[in-house]
């Protein structure tokens, strides 16, 4: 089992390696095939046995080996989450995510799987960069509805539930397109109203609610606290993705339960 976990973890971590040359490639407009990956600092092709994803960094202690400059904490930070990731998809599996039974059960793993790689790929771009990749988000949003039709028509799920997720991740967008509107994009990034129906239509109704809730309320928290320690000042912007998702997570997991003690205060 243990051995097991392992495996899957370096799968997970090799996974969040290559989204990180993605990401960088994506972002520097590199090419994603024939680019190679460089020093952050000297630009120096990088060789194989500087790239083992987190091993490489854990044996060169955060420096690189070609000019002994720090190496950005961005890297290992996200081949150890998509590491977790693929851990706790596979312990929480057979238990928290099977709604249907066989034959969709497979489809169902790997539309969660393919949900968290995502969010995780968001959160890390608009955490370094401040972007939110809007392919992928649409990608998923399509790939959501197509499987809540399927789990309707083969599946366990009822007509009103089909209806409240798609009425949640439409409400959701009308709601962050009217701050981006009113804000003038100052407020809210238009990478924040595409996110927003994505997490509609993960989270259904209520959960899509507390997380919003949760996603502005931390987001307000943290803001106030880097203004007062003068991390910010008012007129620079937060990236507010990673709290939709913090959001998200919480709420996939007590959502309903919360949605009571809030309400019902």
């Amino acid at each position: 089992m243990i051995g097991w976990l392992l495996l899957l973890f370096f799968l997970g971590a090799s996974v969040g390696s290559f989204l990180n040359v993605l990401v960088v490639r994506t972002v520097e407009g590199g090419d994603w095939v024939r680019g190679r990956s460089r020093c952050d600092h000297c630009q120096n092709n990088l060789s194989w046995y500087d790239m083992v994803p987190l091993l490489s960094f854990l044996l060169l202690r955060g420096k690189s080996r070609c000019c002994n400059k720090p190496l950005a904490m961005i890297h290992p930070m996200v081949e150890f989450l998509m590491g977790a990731l693929f851990v706790w998809w596979y312990v929480m599996g057979s238990v928290f995510f099977q709604l249907v039974q066989e034959p969709l059960r497979t489809m169902q793993a790997g539309y969660w799987l393919m949900i968290g790689v995502v969010l995780l790929v968001v959160l890390v771009m608009d955490l370094a960069y401040g972007l939110v990749p809007t392919t992928p988000v649409y990608a998923a949003i399509l790939i959501s509805i197509v499987y809540r039709l399927v789990i309707l028509v083969f599946g366990p799920l009822r007509l009103i539930d089909w209806w409240e997720y798609h009425l949640a991740a439409f409400l959701s967008w009308l709601f962050f397109g009217f701050l981006y509107k009113v804000t003038k994009g100052r407020g809210m990034g238009m990478g924040d109203v595409i996110l927003a129906p994505l997490l509609g239509l993960i989270l259904g109704y209520p959960r899509t609610i507390v997380a919003l809730l949760l996603a502005f309320w931390l987001g307000a928290i943290v803001g106030v606290m880097m203004v007062f320690f003068k991390k910010r000042t008012l007129k620079q912007t937060l990236p507010f993705a990673p709290f939709m998702i913090f959001g998200a997570f919480v709420s996939l997991l007590w959502g309903n339960d919360l949605f009571g003690v809030v309400f019902n205060f």
